[in-house]
This record gives structure tokens, C-alpha cells and sequence, in this order.
């Protein structure tokens, strides 16, 4: 009886682990999209913007460092890296970049902001003839 139990209970471990790592990369966009939403943003003329205030017109994911996590993949910082660059008025351009924590079974979210100048937003976007549009406006040649 008592071998039983402790298979029922190892079994109701197991599943549940599954279920988070399954809910988790959902739980992550939620949390870095609710996050962004408060996120500030200055601008030139000193006027403070939020996440709300500002467009974003390309997120880029995956692991652009290179390098290996010394830790398992399930103990990681984040669930991968990401850009979403971002267009506000005036215009400015921006970077934000979250920095994503897991704390049990939530995300913990923070942001770096980084204002471009329009080369900088124009390099990052190349190729994107649909970001370059959302951000610039321009009827760009799709080539």
C-alpha cells in the first residue's frame, strides 16, 4: 500500500512538473507583455512615454549570446533572449530588451530601454521590409 502511494504521489509530481514547463512559456509572454505595458520610455523632448504609448514593430526571439548556460536548461534566467524594437512619437526609436526571472511558476520581469537613432533602427530592421514600414512609414521595395 504504502509502495502505492509513493508511486501515486512521485506520478502527481511528474505531471504537475510537465504542466508548468508546458504553461510556462505562455505565462512568460503574459508576463513580459503586461510588464511592457508599464514600461517607461523618454523621449527627446523629455516627455516620459509608457509601453502602452509606444508601437512595437518587431520583437526578435532565440539565443543571440552564443554562449553556453552553465546551469540546466530548466534552472535558466530566461526562457530565450529577445529585442522588441520599438517606435514612438517625434518619431524615436527605441530597444527594449527583457530581462525574464522564473520564480516558481511565475516570471519575474524587468527591462532595459535603449533609445536608437534612425541608422541604428534602419540596420536593425533590414531586411524587414514590414518593421521598416511600421517604423519609418515609407512605402519600402520589397526586393
Amino acid at each position: 500500500m504504502k509502495s502505492a502511494l509513493v508511486m501515486l504521489a512521485g506520478m502527481v509530481v511528474v505531471v504537475a512538473s510537465a504542466a508548468a514547463q508546458l504553461s510556462g512559456p505562455q505565462r512568460l509572454r503574459a508576463a513580459r507583455q503586461e510588464t511592457f505595458e508599464r514600461l517607461r520610455f523618454p523621449s527627446r523632448d523629455g516627455v516620459v512615454l509608457t509601453g502602452a504609448q509606444v508601437r512595437v514593430v518587431k520583437q526578435r526571439h532565440g539565443r543571440f549570446d552564443g554562449m553556453q548556460q552553465p546551469e540546466p536548461r530548466w534552472m535558466a534566467q530566461t526562457a530565450d533572449d529577445a529585442f522588441w524594437y520599438c517606435v514612438g512619437p517625434g518619431p524615436s526609436w527605441y530597444l527594449a530588451i527583457p530581462v525574464s526571472r522564473r520564480n516558481g511558476f511565475h516570471w519575474d520581469v524587468e527591462w532595459v530601454v535603449r533609445p536608437l537613432d534612425e541608422s541604428r533602427m534602419r540596420a536593425a530592421l533590414q531586411g524587414d521590409t514590414e518593421a521598416l514600414r511600421l517604423a519609418f512609414g515609407e512605402d519600402i521595395e520589397r526586393g
